[in-house]
């Protein structure tokens, strides 16, 4: 698929990249709509992707210590998805007022949301990174390899 493909209709369909002074309505909620439904997609995509790093350590890492700890990063993992997940959805009451700013609503506080959601989240990303590495610092081989495989491990935060 062409990476152009989104942003191409989001241009054409719901008035990308103008004012939006310039837009009528209809294309307005089309956009708003769009910018709801990415924020659930967004933090399940990036949820996804974690749990499969995850799922990846556990089939190659089969130490019970470690096994206990990608279990414990998992269900962290989870229960920030679900809760951010829900935060995004109900942040604002009634949620089609979301998308349709003429709904009188009543909406909690985003930037709250946004750190809350943000903080967990890059700590996790450490701890996915520097699990590996306690098992790699105990395998029996050279000081050389080991130094090559936490470069490998740790190549992946970037």
């Amino acid at each position: 698929m062409d990476e152009l493909t989104l942003p191409s209709a989001g241009i054409q369909f719901a008035g990308v990249g103008r004012h939006a002074v310039t837009l009528p309505p209809d294309k307005i909620t089309a956009l708003l709509k769009a910018y709801y439904a990415i924020a659930v997609l967004h933090t399940t995509a990036l949820a996804t992707a974690k749990l499969s790093i995850l799922y990846l350590f556990h089939r190659i890492f089969e130490t019970r210590a470690f096994q206990i700890t990608i279990r414990v990063l998992a269900a962290t993992i989870i229960l920030w998805w679900v809760s951010v997940t829900a935060a995004d959805v109900f942040i604002c009451s009634p949620i089609r007022s979301n998308w349709e700013p003429t709904i009188p609503k009543h909406c909690g506080n985003l930037r709250t949301l946004l750190i809350a959601a943000g903080v967990p989240w890059i700590l996790t990303d450490f701890a996915i990174l520097a699990a590996p590495l306690f098992i790699i610092k105990d395998l029996q081989m050279k000081v050389k390899d080991k130094i090559g495989l936490f470069a490998l491990f740790l190549s992946g935060g970037m």
